[in-house]
């Protein structure tokens, strides 16, 4: 089933053709630290935290725990389950140097990776709509909820 959205990714992730199986990296492990900066205060520098590379499960439960609870201490109110999704896809990039940027006393949250990137960006933010493959579904729903949940989201 999820073969029906390969189209929705670039050809160089597509699992499914045999250039892209030798393209695509693996999922069983993740290679890069996650970063995330805190604006503390607009006028300094950020308060960098790093999340190192572990089993993707418990790399994606460190990094929505760990962005979760530094935008509430900035003062933040963004739920929970918005910062799960969000951190979720992060498997589309294949984990590939995500970066979250907290702002705005923790009600501005910016999450960027270094993936290959969505041909169909409207797509993206259909609800129901789903990239993951068999793969990434061992580790997330892949349901196609993800940023349709999260209104404020604008893949770019």
């Amino acid at each position: 089933m999820a073969r029906d959205f390969y189209p929705f990714v670039e050809e160089s992730t597509n699992v499914g053709d045999s250039a892209g199986a030798s393209c695509a990296p693996s999922l069983d492990e993740v290679n890069y630290s996650a970063r995330i900066a805190v604006y503390d205060d607009a006028a300094a520098a950020p308060r960098v935290v790093i999340v190192e590379p572990a089993d993707p499960r418990v790399y994606l439960e460190e990094i929505t725990a760990t962005v979760n609870r530094l935008a509430h201490e900035q003062g933040g109110s963004i739920p929970f389950t918005v910062v799960r999704e969000i951190v979720e896809n992060f498997i589309h990039a294949y984990f590939i140097a995500p970066t979250i940027t907290i702002l705005d006393a923790g009600n501005t949250i910016r999450f960027s990776d270094q993936g290959p990137g969505i041909k169909e960006k409207n797509l993206a933010l259909e609800y129901g709509t789903s990239s993951a493959t068999e793969e990434m579904k061992h580790y997330i729903r892949g349901v196609g909820s993800g940023a349709a949940l999260c209104p404020a989201v604008h893949a770019r």
